[in-house]
């Protein structure tokens, strides 16, 4: 994403502590978790819900729902044009996977991506520290979509 944003003018520096300290990475990190909580399951998941409830058509769902998301990031100024891509990657994932995991995991590790670059720089560690983190997220997909295919128990 920071180059389809370069593309659009969206330079936006992702806020950091007030130091480099090891509080100012936690308490970076810890939003970047909670931002992928709160957004996806805000922004998406239960606006799908309440318009699927009242019978609207994905037809109609989609279209609001890239607004939504628009608005919701209208500060980034024309790089929030950018946020179409997520929304509607985002919007088919819940679509087809019914499930939220998937929307907080990678909303999350992109967060925790950009503030690990903002902390420690483009480097061979932060590449593999991501590459770790990319590789967890991955597993618990894996993991959480092969319990939702087993046949409950009876």
């Amino acid at each position: 994403m920071p180059v389809v944003n370069s593309w659009f003018g969206q330079h936006h520096p992702f806020p950091r502590g007030p130091d480099d300290s090891s509080a100012a990475v936690v308490d970076a990190i810890a939003h970047s978790v909670l931002a992928g909580v709160s957004e996806e399951l805000v922004i998406t998941v239960i606006p799908i819900l309440l318009l699927r409830a009242v019978n609207l058509s994905w037809k109609i769902i989609v279209p609001l729902l890239l607004i939504e998301r628009v608005l919701f990031h209208v500060y980034y100024g024309a790089g929030s044009a950018t946020v179409l891509i997520w929304a509607g990657l985002s919007i088919l994932l819940y679509r087809y996977t019914q499930s939220a995991l998937g929307l907080v995991l990678s909303h999350a590790i992109y967060d925790i991506y950009c503030d690990v670059i903002a902390f420690f720089g483009d480097n061979p560690g932060t590449v593999v520290f991501m590459a770790a983190l990319l590789i967890c997220g991955i597993m618990i997909m894996a993991g959480h979509i092969g319990i939702k295919s087993r046949p409950a128990s009876t």
